[in-house]
């Protein structure tokens, strides 16, 4: 026989129980269960972590673990690195899984897509994944790993015709769309800022800014002599890592670009000129503006007055 725990009545089974004890105390089973099976206490993760997991309302149970701590278990996770080498090197089970990868994202639509890429970019960025000295050693030696094995054909496949035109095909669809281009323009801006890319990797060097106290990358020679002169000068400037600045280019299209240089009181943004283009005089007057409204002036330094005029230096603050 068994007893209700909030009544005392009697039933022949246990699902009798749960059923009266849904209807006439509305406790459910998740209620019993807690009750009953754990003595008034709701279950941890079996990881170890000490979090309480949640209740499966299909197999009407709790959980044995928080998604994705189940691979916190060295035994799991074994198995599940065993089960995924073995299915990447099933042809049978790869073709499958690809075509159920394809037949869901050709289902899903596009906010559907987009919700999934940003939930899991910013779980991973809320979690320090990116930035984690564990994460970027790991890619480092994957990668390793897999042109040391495969570099030849890689090589090879990179320089056929058939690839660049895939690329190519890529790259102009991913720029004709305005969203893909604002996030490669992002993202290039804050890897020029960083020094991670320079428009000009032959003329790239690095120099002490005693400003900063730190080694600053340069992207040519005239930044150089510019930084040089602001030294003399005891001009405090530092390279701009901050400050990116939207314009639209002769057919409409969306850009930014950084600035090179930004005084430590942040009143003068600077950029510095070896040779103006025409799209030059279109960036700048966005720049004049959107420094105008930072309440920063903007200053052009060129080959006529980086070392020369002492007016255009005295007007950086």
């Amino acid at each position: 026989m068994f007893k209700c725990p909030w009544c005392d009545q009697q039933f022949a089974s246990e699902s009798s129980v749960v059923r009266h004890s849904g209807r006439i105390h509305k406790h459910g089973r998740r209620d019993y269960d807690v009750l009953m099976k754990y003595n008034g206490i709701i279950p941890t993760c079996e990881c170890g972590c000490g979090e309480e997991v949640s209740w499966h309302k299909l197999t009407k149970s709790f959980r044995r673990f928080i998604r994705g701590h189940a691979n916190r278990v060295p035994e799991i996770r074994a198995q599940m690195i065993a089960a995924g080498t073995a299915a990447a090197h099933d042809p049978e089970k790869r073709q499958k899984n690809s075509e159920a990868l394809k037949r869901y994202w050709d289902n899903a639509g596009d906010e559907k897509k987009k919700e999934r890429g940003e939930m899991f970019t910013a779980a991973r960025r809320a979690a320090g994944v990116y930035e984690s000295e564990h994460f970027r050693k790991a890619v480092s030696d994957a990668a390793k790993e897999r042109w040391q094995v495969k570099g030849d054909q890689y090589r090879e496949t990179m320089r056929s015709q058939e690839f660049r035109d895939k690329v190519s095909v890529a790259t102009k669809a991913a720029l004709d769309n305005d969203e893909s281009r604002e996030m490669l323009s992002i993202r290039a801006s804050r890897n020029q800022a960083l020094g991670i890319i320079a428009p000009n990797r032959t003329k790239r060097s690095w120099m002490f800014n005693p400003f900063t106290g730190v080694d600053e990358h340069l992207d040519s020679g005239w930044e150089r002599i510019v930084l040089e002169e602001a030294i003399r000068r005891n001009i405090p400037i530092t390279r701009n890592k901050t400050i990116f600045i939207p314009y639209d280019d002769f057919e409409g299209k969306h850009h930014r670009y950084v600035p090179d240089f930004v005084t430590l009181s942040s009143k003068t943004v600077i950029e510095v000129k070896g040779m103006m283009t025409p799209i030059d005089a279109v960036k700048f007057s966005f720049a004049q503006v959107h420094c105008s409204n930072l309440g920063a002036s903007f200053v052009v330094l060129d080959s006529t007055n980086a070392c020369v005029s002492d007016s255009t230096w005295f007007s950086i603050v």
